[in-house]
């Protein structure tokens, strides 16, 4: 907010910020960040790991291929993938950024649903786990942790906490979906030759 004029360079703290977006939208095809239903699926569009490698890059520490990788992955729009999961059931859909996997998916669920997350299903980046190891960690990731702090329970290593806290940057859509449709969506996407994992599943709380 700059103060009275736009070209006096005069910056005004405030402390609450209010976005604005101008623009014409159908509201029948408008998908909220919330309404998840027990039995739905969770699918992620993009790997994770963005903010540990960015870490890495900053202390020298991160190969061409990957920091190629991870830069081809926040180039891609998620258009994309938003126009094929808007043909099916989506009961909530989220993109992930800086506040990480959990932190979002938080918001997605309502005081009847809990989610489920397949440790062994969570996509990300190959170098990520040196990363952790080498404790390339970030302020933010541990700031996403404490937000939620009490509402989650963990049955993984440190690695798989880290990796669901890491704030990404570009990140892919977060998505709760009908079980009925993940097969013709999965189809959808390897024929488009877009990612999509499937992360976990809603249940009653």
């Amino acid at each position: 907010y700059v103060n009275g004029n736009l070209g006096s360079g005069t910056v005004r703290e405030m402390s609450e910020w209010v976005l604005s977006v101008t623009g014409l939208v159908n509201p029948i095809d408008v998908k909220k960040n919330n309404g998840t239903k027990s039995g739905d699926v969770l699918v992620l569009t993009k790997p994770l790991g963005v903010g540990l490698t960015l870490n890495a890059l900053r202390m020298d520490d991160c190969s061409k291929s990957m920091q190629e990788r991870v830069f081809k992955s926040m180039t891609t729009l998620n258009k994309y993938a938003c126009d094929i999961l808007k043909k099916y059931d989506v009961h909530a859909l989220t993109d992930v950024t800086g506040f990480g996997l959990l932190v979002h998916l938080n918001e997605m669920l309502d005081e009847k649903n809990s989610a489920l997350i397949y440790k062994d299903s969570i996509p990300y980046f190959d170098d990520c786990q040196k990363y952790v190891e080498e404790f390339y960690l970030s302020g933010a990731a541990q700031t996403n942790r404490k937000s939620v702090e009490g509402k989650i329970y963990f049955d993984c290593d440190f690695f798989t906490e880290e990796i669901l806290f890491d704030p990404q940057t570009s990140g892919g859509l977060l998505a709760s979906v009908s079980k009925e449709d993940l097969e013709k969506l999965e189809i959808d996407f390897k024929e488009n030759n877009l990612e999509l994992y499937v992360v976990g599943e809603v249940i009653e709380k």
